[in-house]
């Protein structure tokens, strides 16, 4: 993380919420994704530098957090709802940033609380629901996520937890990735190959109707990367349009995983964009 930070863990009904504070300023919601926990964010915030508070919380199931009834059962309403309290532990509004998964839940949150959102930047946010009832390369690019979703239910199925999250993992970085990691992350990924199946019922079945995404009163920002999977690079497409006070930034050279694997780069664009959304929101 960016200088000291500090983490904190609260149990409460059962559940367990773990995030983690840091650096000091404009306060901003950092929302990871699938198979993750806040720590992914560590080299991205380490590249966008003073001027902010970040706080990145461990989504349920991830990390030190844990919620047992969205286990297996969710949606990214409920999904937001574990993390939302942070909204109000600054006295201001939040940037809200969410990746993958955390960009769908990224999104729910600020459709459910907008007067706690400043600003929205989704990194390649992965609601591939608003594909759903398209038609064309849309319905294409979402029967192609489906499938995937289906291989990792069929694998889980018959007790092949790691051959899921080897077809996961590959997918949205590249064929091989799974194979050059330690065995020991290889173990922790597949124990975590039933929640990512829970995130993939919520991203696919949720339903919204495209005027709500008209009624979000504060800038939007979507980063994706050129060399992503299709369902990604369409999502963040449809989304752009569906959204008003919305960029849209392709970045040449980098995947799905660019937060991670490219964290300047993507400092680079997401700086820009907070400073310019700040600008156009006052």
């Amino acid at each position: 993380m960016h200088g000291t930070f500090t983490t904190t863990v609260q149990e409460f009904c059962g559940a367990r919420f773990c995030y983690r504070q840091s650096g000091a300023g404009d306060p901003v919601l950092m929302l990871h994704p699938s198979a993750c926990t806040g720590g992914s964010w560590r080299g991205l915030i380490g590249e966008l530098g003073a001027g902010f508070s970040f706080y990145t919380p461990d989504l349920a199931g991830y990390g030190r957090s844990v919620c047992e009834y969205l286990h297996e059962n969710s949606s990214l309403y409920a999904e937001a709802e574990f993390v939302a309290p942070l909204l109000w532990d600054a006295k201001e509004p939040f940037h809200v940033i969410g990746h993958s998964f955390g960009g769908a839940v990224a999104l729910a949150l600020a459709m459910a609380w907008p007067e706690r959102v400043k600003t929205l930047t989704l990194l390649e946010p992965t609601a591939f629901f608003v594909l759903r009832d398209r038609g064309g390369e849309d319905r294409e690019a979402f029967n192609e996520i489906a499938a995937v979703a289906k291989e990792l239910e069929y694998a889980v199925a018959v007790g092949e937890d790691s051959r899921a999250m080897s077809r996961f993992v590959d997918y949205w970085s590249e064929p091989g990735a799974w194979d050059r990691l330690p065995a020991a992350q290889q173990a922790e990924f597949s124990g975590l190959a039933k929640k990512v199946i829970c995130n993939f019922h919520a991203l696919l079945g949720e339903k919204r109707d495209a005027a709500e995404f008209g009624r979000l009163p504060f800038p939007v920002t979507i980063l994706r990367g050129a060399t992503s999977p299709q369902p990604a690079l369409r999502v963040a497409q449809v989304l752009s349009e569906l959204i008003p006070k919305t960029r849209l930034i392709t970045l040449a050279g980098v995947g799905h995983m660019g937060p991670v694997t490219h964290p300047r780069a993507v400092a680079r664009a997401m700086t820009g964009c907070l400073r310019t959304v700040r600008a156009f929101a006052a």
